[in-house]
């Protein structure tokens, strides 16, 4: 199905959109769950790989790390290549990471494990919420989104009291092990009840370049936010800050940016706020 008939076949079958919500939302919670889920778990790791503080520190931050990178060029690589697919290989990847995270032997394959999950997530977040605008009409737009979002702060708040559960009477192991059973079923759903695909008629190509400039720089901020204060802190915030302002620039220049900032400064209201 093409975008036209795909776009036809979800408004006159409104069972199919609320199963496609459905099928969204379980992936969104169970992405969710896992980020909060790993906080109780900290301590747990830490006893087991016998890490010091600084490296189980990571396991957290390892995730939030990848996410913020990889998000935007997410957005742009669906426009491309189609959401459903870079949803599906977000899904699979954050679902492989999280059993690779339950087997990890020890604290660097847990912190790469992360790394993955986080990519994953990525793709899975900036790809579902487009899916469902482009599924649902005006009139149940707001409500479909409401859902969506609701899952994401559910899973949020769920994540402490089931990660803290989990690794009293399982094993901080288990922690991964719950999500990539609902991953999965997430996968087998999107496979089975999602059906069409959307990407743009004329997308263009990937911004290589932007997107190496701001992986960079949000590592560098992160990092630096990371570890005030100190002088590494200062360097790394400077850095990450003069590479963003390059971001934004090149952006502007660019054929094909990530960010349309200059569709964003004309806009009057946006740049009003």
């Amino acid at each position: 199905m093409n975008t036209e008939a795909t776009q036809a076949y979800y408004e006159n079958s409104p069972a199919a959109r609320w199963l496609a919500l459905a099928s969204i939302s379980i992936s969104t919670f169970c992405v969710s769950i896992t980020m909060s889920a790993v906080n109780i778990a900290v301590p747990a790791i830490a006893l087991d790989f016998n890490a010091n503080a600084v490296l189980v520190g990571w396991v957290p931050t390892a995730f939030l790390l990848a996410n913020a990178i990889f998000l935007i060029p997410a957005g742009r690589a669906a426009d491309i290549y189609g959401r459903k697919k870079i949803f599906l290989i977000g899904m699979t990847v954050f679902c492989l990471s999280c059993l690779m995270a339950y087997l990890a032997p020890n604290i660097e394959i847990l912190l790469l494990t992360r790394l993955l999950q986080g990519f994953g997530g990525a793709l899975s977040f900036a790809t579902g919420l487009a899916i469902i605008m482009s599924i649902f009409t005006s009139e149940n737009r707001g409500s479909a989104i409401g859902f969506s979002a609701g899952t994401l702060y559910f899973g949020l708040s769920c994540g402490p009291v089931v990660g803290g559960w989990f690794t009293e009477l399982f094993g901080w192991r288990v922690v991964f092990l719950f999500p990539l059973v609902l991953g999965s079923l997430s996968i087998v759903l999107i496979l089975l009840k999602l059906k069409g695909e959307w990407q743009n008629d004329h997308p263009g190509k990937v911004d290589y370049l932007g997107t190496l400039i701001f992986a960079i720089s949000a590592s560098c901020l992160y990092i630096g936010i990371s570890s005030v204060p100190g002088m590494l802190a200062t360097s790394l915030l400077a850095i990450g800050t003069a590479l963003m302002v390059l971001f934004v620039y090149q952006q502007t220049q660019c054929e094909f940016p990530l960010i349309h900032f200059k569709g964003i400064i004309q806009n009057r209201m946006f740049s009003r706020s």
